[in-house]
């Protein structure tokens, strides 16, 4: 047994946990060592584990966690976090409640095809939300910018190294050429780059936003949205939350993963017009929108789209026809981010 497990099973013998070795379906594969364990009182808790002390990004989600708790009661306004049941930041363990019958909007759209006003504007609500409550306590949350600056992969883009290029695969190399050889897009990518990395306008974002860290959860015939893994969070542009949203939608419709998940242009604009709509609402007069906004949310879904291609071209080792597809629209997004603002998001946003 290695010393990280050896601490693992000492930690949780400290918290009276016991692993639930019943014939619970374990959680969903992870970079993280995730288990499900009972306490004395039986019930069920969610535990977080780094596999190896380097990885910083456990204890970064509990001190996030910690924060959001500790100062804000974002539940009262239609944004849910997992409650932290125990956490120990030098250990990187964290303990959360557990959430019986969660379903990712991911598993839930797939399985409904479902795409309704209701849950854009749950999602909306409960992301302008978090966005307003910690903009309004700046000292506190913007502190919370170590670990995660998300301007890391612009960075690899606008200032390529020679160990960079040397590591680039066929795929990567031609992705990382298109968006060079686009001055748009450079100019697009250096604004969102500077902008993220301003104190001025900025919130604590989530970092990761998509439909696999937005957990329904049903629980006295109300059904809530929770939002989940917290480890890339940190001060930055609240466009960047709602542009990587986007982009995980937008993939239904320009990309989907087959004819049964596809998404038209109608539906997909009712969706994210509805959820601009609620978060628009939930920023409130004190948080209010700059101008530009949607343009800059737009154009934080083109970097996602950006993102998406450049995990598919490490991943396979020829072309890729989806990895192409996600970086044409993704240089469509940042060189006409006017145009799609207002196609997609409507007039206001």
């Amino acid at each position: 047994m290695t010393d990280v497990r050896r601490s693992i099973n000492s930690r949780l013998a400290a918290w009276q946990l016991v692993r639930d070795e019943a014939g619970l379906r374990a959680p969903p594969p992870s970079k993280n060592l995730t288990l499900v364990c009972r306490s004395p009182g039986g019930r069920r808790v969610f535990v977080k584990a780094a596999e190896v002390w380097s990885d910083r990004g456990v204890a970064w989600e509990g001190r996030v966690l910690g924060e959001l708790s500790a100062a804000c009661r974002p539940d009262r306004e239609g944004a849910w976090l997992p409650r932290v049941i125990h956490f120990d930041e030098t250990q990187g363990l964290l303990a959360l409640d557990w959430l019986a019958g969660a379903e990712t909007l991911h598993a839930y759209h797939r399985r409904t095809r479902r795409f309704g006003a209701a849950t854009a504007r749950s999602a909306g609500q409960g992301i302008g939300a978090l966005h307003r409550l910690t903009a309004l306590d700046p000292n506190r949350f913007a502190a919370l910018s170590g670990w995660a600056s998300g301007t890391d992969f612009a960075d690899r883009i606008l200032w390529t190294s020679p160990a960079t290029y040397a590591g680039l695969t066929v795929a990567n190399a031609a992705l990382f050429g298109a968006v060079q050889a686009d001055p748009v897009a450079l100019r697009a990518l250096r604004q969102l780059r500077d902008k993220h990395s301003s104190r001025e306008g900025g919130c604590l974002v989530h970092g990761d936003l998509r439909q696999a860290n937005l957990v329904r959860v049903a629980k006295g015939g109300r059904t809530r949205l929770v939002f989940i893994d917290w480890e890339l969070a940190c001060w930055g542009d609240p466009a960047r939350d709602v542009g990587s949203l986007t982009a995980d939608y937008l993939l239904a419709w320009v990309c989907p993963e087959s004819e049964a998940v596809a998404l038209g242009r109608a539906p997909l604009r009712h969706f994210l017009r509805a959820l601009m709509s609620a978060y628009r609402r939930a920023r409130g007069e004190t948080f209010p929108f700059e101008p530009g906004f949607g343009v800059r949310v737009i154009q934080w879904a083109g970097e996602a789209l950006l993102r998406y291609a450049d995990t598919r071209g490490r991943e396979e080792a020829g072309p890729d026809a989806r990895a192409d597809r996600y970086s044409a629209w993704a240089l469509e997004l940042l060189d006409r981010p006017e145009r799609w603002a207002s196609d997609l998001l409507g007039a206001r946003a």
